[in-house]
């Protein structure tokens, strides 16, 4: 075996390939082209965004940090609009779709 490779695609492989060469041959992209052509990628799984914030959302996946919480209830969202889907649908004596607080 070479290198960091596990395990071969093909027994008629004969040298790994990495996962880029890999893509290319199959007509992928790769992470680290779609990144480059999004401008941020994620460090952790390489899914590659448009926006800053849109990744700094998406890091909160792998951190487990929800930073939303619920005033209500002990739940807690990663995502803002995620709290507001909760508020509801569990809150719905309380809930204002124009409210900015949330």
């Amino acid at each position: 075996m070479h290198g960091n490779c596990s395990h071969h695609v093909s027994n008629e492989l004969t040298q790994c390939l990495s996962l880029n060469q890999l893509l290319s041959v199959w007509g992928g992209t790769s992470p680290t082209a779609a990144a480059r052509r999004r401008g941020h990628s994620c460090p952790i799984c390489s899914k590659a965004f448009e926006t800053r914030y849109k990744l700094e959302r998406h890091q909160l996946t792998h951190t487990g940090e929800k930073p939303y919480a619920c005033p209500y209830c002990p739940h807690r969202c990663n995502q803002r609009d995620n709290l507001k889907a909760h508020i509801g649908s569990k809150h719905r004596e309380y809930y204002d779709p124009n409210s900015v607080d949330i």
